[in-house]
């Protein structure tokens, strides 16, 4: 029941014991995410914009993550808006963690920046998204009123006479109507009184009969494959058709629009779970695991590099900092005829598997095995 995910339990109390102790996969986006964030906090507490350099990878989750300009940019965007805060801002707080136990057992989190105000007795909680493919709204943002009371509560701000907390977004790689960075204030002694919501909105995941509500927050809910709510709600929709000629309830039509978002997560979860049994070694009766399309890639960019200058490009031809140009940039700048030297210098690399029917002609990967099914399906 932590912060960034009380959008989730907070609408859906039961989805908590049905998610238990089960880990999920970090996507190469939430890694990427957890990069920038990296490199927000090492600029701001060096001071230094230039520490980390364009090019540089590194290793996340299992990924391979490189920084490239467009991370730079997005931060810069988050720290500079950090930098222009008021001269009179002091106790600006870094990765600050958020525990308010004290409420109810389990209630944590760690917010981006946390920063006072003193002339205004005003409370900063400022938070970056990475991610670029979903808006994340300011106004009755949980996340951060989860952060702002957590802060108000803890001994760096208690005492501090806080009358107002300003909560800030700053998501530069999505579009929004109000821009890359918005802001919600709201008077300190809301937040207070949001405690009490946020105390039932905890006890309420503890029910034995806590229920399951499928909904827009099932999209990262790494159980929603297993979901026994979601499945029941799915086949009473998929049972009805929608037609101009033929009578229908209005009202039905509305919930099956507004359940769209459950069901789209729900074939997502159902999508990732089965990859990750297929690579595994269970693949699923009827499917396989086939090599991703591949795409051509440099065998040694030193060697293209060389290859490509004694052709006779300059070097600003051939490259887009920090790397050289990739071979589909480089073909199209050569002359038909020139195009064959390109065979000895790239070769294809899947990016990896995809699951499939077996109907599909692609090979399958050798060493995968085939899934035996069980007779209790809760043993799997």
């Amino acid at each position: 029941i932590g912060a960034s995910s009380m959008y989730r339990w907070s609408a859906c109390p039961g989805s908590v014991r049905l998610i238990g102790d089960e880990q999920s996969k970090t996507s190469i986006y939430a890694a990427e995410g957890t990069v920038a964030h990296g490199i927000a906090e090492l600029m701001l507490r060096t001071a230094d914009a230039q520490c980390v350099k364009l090019g540089e990878r590194r290793e996340e989750a299992g990924y391979t993550i490189t920084v490239t300009q467009e991370m730079l940019d997005a931060v810069d965007v988050y720290v500079d808006y950090i930098h222009r805060l008021p001269r009179v801002v002091g106790n600006i707080l870094l990765e600050y963690r958020i525990d308010l136990t004290e409420l109810h057992p389990g209630l944590f989190g760690t917010a981006d920046c946390i920063a006072l105000e003193e002339a205004t007795h005003t409370l900063h909680v400022i938070d970056y998204k990475h991610g670029a493919g979903k808006p994340v709204e300011v106004e009755n943002n949980l996340q951060l009123k989860y952060y702002g009371l957590g802060a108000l509560l803890s001994p760096a701000f208690r005492r501090e006479g806080v009358r107002e907390v300003k909560m800030t977004i700053v998501q530069p790689r999505c579009p929004h109507g109000e821009g890359p960075i918005r802001s919600y204030a709201m008077p300190a002694l809301d937040l207070f009184e949001w405690a009490d919501e946020l105390k039932r909105a905890a006890r309420a995941t503890e029910a034995p009969d806590a229920p399951l509500v499928p909904g827009a927050h099932c999209d990262f809910c790494t159980a929603a494959y297993r979901c026994p709510e979601l499945d029941k709600q799915s086949r009473q929709l998929a049972a009805i058709s929608f037609s101009p000629v033929v009578a229908y309830d209005p009202e039905m039509l509305a919930k099956a629009l507004r359940f769209k978002s459950a069901l789209q997560a729900w074939i997502k979860s159902v999508d990732e779970f089965a990859y990750r049994e297929a690579e595994a070694g269970r693949v699923p009766p009827g499917f396989k695991l086939v090599a991703k399309r591949a795409n051509r890639s440099w065998r040694d960019e030193e060697d293209a590099k060389a290859a490509l200058l004694k052709y006779g490009f300059d070097d600003k031809d051939i490259h887009e900092e920090p790397a050289l140009l990739s071979p589909a940039k480089i073909e199209k700048k050569l002359p038909k005829e020139a195009k064959a030297m390109l065979e000895d210098l790239t070769e294809k690399v899947s990016s990896g598997n995809t699951l499939v029917p077996v109907e599909d002609k692609r090979e399958a990967r050798p060493s995968m095995l085939v899934f035996t099914p069980v007779e209790d399906v809760n043993a799997i």
